[in-house]
Formats: C-alpha cells, sequence, structure tokens
C-alpha cells in the first residue's frame, strides 16, 4: 500500500509540473542588440560593445588614425593582454582591412 501511494504521487508531482506554464526561451532581435556604452576623451573615442550586460568588444577610435578594435576571445567580459609574457597569448588590436 505504501509502494502505491508514493508511486501515485510522484505521478501527480509529474503531472503537475508538466501543467505548469514553460519559460518563454525564444530568443528575439532585442536580445541580440548590442548595448552600446561611449566614452568621449581629448585623444580618442571609446565605445564598449556589451550583450546581455557581457563585454565582448571595445572599438577605440583615436583623433589621429583608423579605429581599432579589442575583442574578448574567451567570453570572460575582460580584453586580456600580456606585456611581461614574450610569446604567449599575445592580443593585439584588430583593424578593418577592407568593408563594403
Amino acid at each position: 500500500m505504501y509502494r502505491a501511494l508514493s508511486v501515485s504521487s510522484a505521478v501527480a508531482l509529474v503531472l503537475a509540473g508538466a501543467s505548469a506554464a514553460d519559460p518563454d526561451l525564444s530568443v528575439t532581435p532585442a536580445d541580440l542588440t548590442p548595448e552600446i556604452e561611449v566614452h568621449d576623451y581629448s585623444n580618442r573615442r571609446v565605445e564598449e560593445y556589451r550583450v546581455n550586460g557581457h563585454l565582448y568588444m571595445i572599438k577605440i577610435s583615436p583623433a589621429a588614425g583608423a579605429p581599432y578594435y579589442l575583442i574578448d576571445d574567451d567570453g570572460s567580459g575582460h580584453m586580456e593582454y600580456r606585456r611581461d609574457a614574450a610569446g604567449r597569448d599575445i592580443r593585439v588590436p584588430q583593424w578593418t582591412l577592407f568593408s563594403w
């Protein structure tokens, strides 16, 4: 009798969970639109691009010269670079060579 009661209560819990509203997991274009935070300085303009609060790219537009980009390769939100470790994980700025 105890086993029948536990099986029936387990079935009731599963059915109750199935009737609960499922969360909306759809992705809309608004979810993928980056938030851009702009900082103006005397010699450059810095634009930080974020999606869902996570920093993934920085565009730096110097007063003289072409703009360049710093990209977060591992998704941590930090733009890592090392000046003291020669040859290891060197991340160089990226320039746009061609566009159309």
